[in-house]
């Protein structure tokens, strides 16, 4: 078993660990595929049944990020090109997101399970994190065309990862059903107080990040995911010393919503220029833009059961 690569000379191999060496320009990813013979890496049509993989996540630069998942032989391809089923904290189909902070988005250090169950009719893809369940990701109630490979694709030049496969094809006694932990503040899920407008509130997702680099000063740095019709990206620098912190441009999907907008409009304006983050008696968080006044609180928030993806436009 080895590693496929979309392009050549895309990755460097050695044995079962890939690092992307292609240094393209511009929003690229680079695809690597798990090759093997029906007990190597394949579920589907042609090959029914339980398979489980791990990726380790070795190296992922700032800015990057790895996605874990299945595709066929068939559907392997450059790029966005790809098609299939890919998580990386978002949901895709290898071009295109499908749910946008469907679960926490992988970092360096972390390890990813992928477990996939297939029958004649349905296919069936669970994923778990640091051994802790995410629940299922895809359900799609037909049987795929061919056999399905565990895939990852890179976003930077020096990212790393490993991958190993379950020999039983079971998920491993360590991995866990739920996730029971409530993250160290002010890492985790959080949902606004009040009504950003028009009845809507904005969720967070925001985790520390490992960098190469930190702003002068600043001692931590967290990746923050604002939830409103689009996804809207951004970071932001804790400064110790003086109580104050900083935030990077905010990045945001193009989907157009009217019933969003304003909420959109105010939470783009809060997390675009963040002056202060602090934490409540009831370990609340408020987020404060002091040049705009505008200043926003927000509690510790449990999604509902994760929203599996059942249906694919590319698989008919």
């Amino acid at each position: 078993m080895t590693w496929k690569q979309d392009e050549e000379g895309h990755f460097s191999v050695n044995g079962h660990t890939i690092k992307r060496t292609c240094d393209k320009s511009g929003d690229s990813k680079c695809n690597a595929l798990w090759e093997g013979d029906g007990y190597g890496g394949s579920v589907g049509s042609e090959a029914l049944g339980s398979k489980y993989w791990e990726v380790m996540v070795d190296t992922l630069h700032a800015h990057s990020t790895v996605w874990f998942g299945l595709t066929s032989m068939a559907h392997f391809k450059p790029g966005y090109g790809m098609k299939g089923m890919y998580f990386g904290g978002n949901l895709a189909d290898g071009g295109g997101l499908l749910r946008s902070q469907w679960g926490p988005r992988p970092r360096q250090g972390d390890k990813i399970g992928m477990h996939a169950v297939a029958t004649p009719s349905e296919l069936k893809v669970r994923y778990y994190l640091n051994d802790e369940c995410l629940g299922d990701a895809f359900v799609i109630p037909k049987s795929f065309p061919g056999v399905m490979y565990a895939t990852v694709s890179l976003s930077k030049p020096g990212d790393e990862v490993t991958i190993t496969q379950s020999e039983s094809g079971t998920v491993p006694e360590s991995a866990h059903e739920k996730i029971a932990r409530v993250p160290e503040w002010p890492e985790g899920m959080w949902r606004s107080e009040s009504d950003f407008g028009n009845g809507k509130h904005p969720t967070l997702n925001i985790k520390e990040r490992v960098v190469e680099e930190t702003v002068p000063g600043a001692d931590k740095t967290y990746s923050v995911s604002c939830k409103c019709a689009n996804s809207l990206n951004t970071y932001v620098n804790r400064f110790t010393g003086n109580g104050k912190w900083s935030s990077g441009p905010c990045m945001s999907t193009m989907m157009f919503s009217q019933e969003w907008v304003h909420a959109e409009q105010r939470a783009s304006a809060l997390l675009g220029n963040v002056s202060k983050v602090s934490e409540g008696d009831a370990g609340t968080l408020t987020i404060e833009n002091e040049t705009d006044g505008i200043t926003e609180t927000f509690v510790r928030y449990t999604p509902a059961e994760r929203e599996p993806v059942t249906s694919l436009w590319w698989n008919v």
